[in-house]
């Protein structure tokens, strides 16, 4: 094991009474079609999905949105590039 029987007790006890056991059903088919007919969970996976698609869409086409506005060779890469 990798946790020492003192950091697996702090483990444990931060986790509080939610956390998961060994005896618990792994699987609910009823939770899980429940799940999803539920219009939070498409709310939510829509809204993810197109967070995500036009966070990634963003970043692909940035270096060709800085060059439409005149930038070229190293002052192109500088504007693109994010860094700390």
């Amino acid at each position: 094991m990798w946790l020492t029987e003192e950091e697996r007790a702090w483990a444990c006890e931060r986790m509080g009474p939610y956390a998961p056991k060994g005896t618990d059903k792994h699987f609910n088919k009823v939770d899980f079609f429940n799940t999803l007919k539920s219009l939070e969970f498409w709310l939510f996976s829509i809204t993810y999905f197109l967070l995500a698609n036009s966070g990634n869409a963003f970043g692909y086409f940035t270096p060709t949105i800085v060059e439409t506005l005149g930038y070229r060779g190293c002052e192109l890469v500088h504007h693109t590039l994010t860094c700390c």
